[in-house]
């Protein structure tokens, strides 16, 4: 069924365009992580399974 409805489908640009918002939206994501967020943040999160007590108190 997609075979059919995709084989006579000739709006290219939305393909390119869809491509581009999907890439963008990507790097955006890995930029934010990678560089802007604070690294104490990152390892504050990773020592959370690690901290005896939770933030309740229990063990």
């Amino acid at each position: 069924m997609f075979k059919q409805a995709f084989m006579n489908f000739s709006d290219s640009h939305l393909i390119v365009l869809g491509f581009i918002l999907f890439m963008g939206t990507f790097l955006g994501a890995l930029i934010w992580t990678l560089f802007v967020q604070n690294k104490l943040f990152y390892k504050q999160m990773s020592e959370i399974p690690l901290n005896k007590g939770g933030e309740n108190g229990k063990q």
